[in-house]
């Protein structure tokens, strides 16, 4: 999967968007595959297989991992072992030794308490908590179909170094994991608009749902920076009980005795946009500029809910361009702030001072204790 994901420069298992050959970074790629030599002809099936241009001719991750690890005995101590090591490994999280997987373990163990009846421990930080990261203001392109890079705002808004993703290889519309604000450890999610578009799955609610678990055992105040265009839709997702996983994730969320921090970067929409609140004097929910929610977004829900009158109507496009215009002077963030339905709308570059201060209230509102239910397996 690795090789697969380094060579074509895309998640494994997407079927859109086909590579040209004559695209730059994969053609590099493959140079640094053809300069090496000795490579058994099962290296090169597979190899053939992972960049087969029609997606259903591609194998499996299980194909993958099984003709992996068969080349890996036959070809150890060859170039390609060489190769792997300089190029591959510095873009993978999994670790080579021992004494790695245990630095990894103590780091996890780092946000977190000895029990749940202490609260995880404050360490010092050597990061401002008043720094404003310029390139936030244009971190949100302003065409709502162009994606960005999510994590890239995870990692600006909270200590330098500090966030440990969780979960990073499965339920991907969703990155979570802890982080320190000031040497406060809290837990911390955002949807992913480069999956998805950030729609929740069923294995992106798993993963949540056991995030929002962890952190209410353990009392880590909770971020959220959304960017949610709701459940994702479909055949497939209604056979994998998405819906049935988002509702897990409500309730979790719910029952979730800490404060809770939303800071809409984008859409929120649908029941699960709607995860942006939790009652409580702890709770707080900022939005930037490019905020933009309701029930359902205006491009597509539009022609669901004015269908009658679009079909009636002697001129349709008039008509949808005149709705279109009266909508978009209810659907200002600013007008939601006005009813107190967001405390505040901020510049993208103050987060995380915002969420500094935050995160200092609300860590003096933890009690430790154990929660008052048990933890989901």
């Amino acid at each position: 999967v690795v090789l697969y994901e380094l060579l074509l420069a895309e998640p494994f298992g997407r079927t859109s968007a086909v590579k040209e050959r004559h695209d730059p970074v994969l053609a590099s790629r493959l140079g640094l595959l053809s300069r090496l030599e000795g490579l058994p002809p099962e290296a090169v099936a597979l190899v053939d297989q992972i960049l087969s241009w029609d997606p259903e001719m591609r194998p499996s991750a299980q194909q993958v991992e099984r003709s992996c690890l068969a080349i890996g005995r036959q070809i150890a101590g060859t170039p390609l072992r060489i190769w792997a090591q300089d190029v591959v490994a510095p873009l993978v999280r999994p670790v080579d030794t021992e004494e790695q997987a245990f630095e990894r373990a103590v780091r996890f163990l780092s946000y977190l308490p000895s029990s749940v009846d202490e609260l995880p421990p404050v360490e010092p930080a050597d990061d401002d908590p008043s720094r404003r990261d310029e390139w936030l203001i244009e971190a949100v392109p302003r065409n709502p179909r162009m994606a960005y890079d999510m994590g890239a705002i995870v990692r600006s808004v909270v200590d330098h170094g500090s966030f440990f993703e969780i979960g990073a290889d499965w339920g991907t519309s969703i990155t979570g994991g802890f982080a320190r604000l000031d040497g406060i450890p809290v837990a911390i999610y955002a949807e992913n608009p480069q999956m998805y578009g950030g729609g929740w799955t069923a294995d992106s609610c798993r993963k949540l749902t056991r995030l929002i678990d962890l952190a209410s055992l353990f009392k880590l105040p909770m971020i959220h920076l959304e960017d949610c265009p709701g459940f994702l839709i479909g055949k497939e997702s209604e056979q994998d009980a998405t819906v049935r996983y988002g509702t897990e994730v409500l309730v979790a969320l719910r029952e979730a005795p800490i404060p809770y921090c939303t800071v809409v970067i984008r859409k929120a929409f649908g029941i699960a946009g709607a995860a942006n609140r939790k009652p409580g004097s702890e709770s707080m929910r900022l939005a930037w500029p490019s905020g933009d929610w309701g029930s359902l977004p205006l491009e597509g829900g539009l022609e669901v809910a004015y269908k009658a009158d679009l079909e009636a109507s002697d001129d349709p496009e008039s008509l949808k361009a005149e709705i279109t215009e009266r909508l978009n002077r209810l659907r200002s963030p600013h007008r939601s702030a006005e009813f107190y339905e967001i405390e505040q709308i901020i510049d993208p570059r103050d987060t995380r001072p915002m969420l500094v201060d935050w995160a200092r209230l609300a860590r003096r509102s933890l009690r430790p204790g154990r929660p008052p239910w048990g933890y989901r397996p």
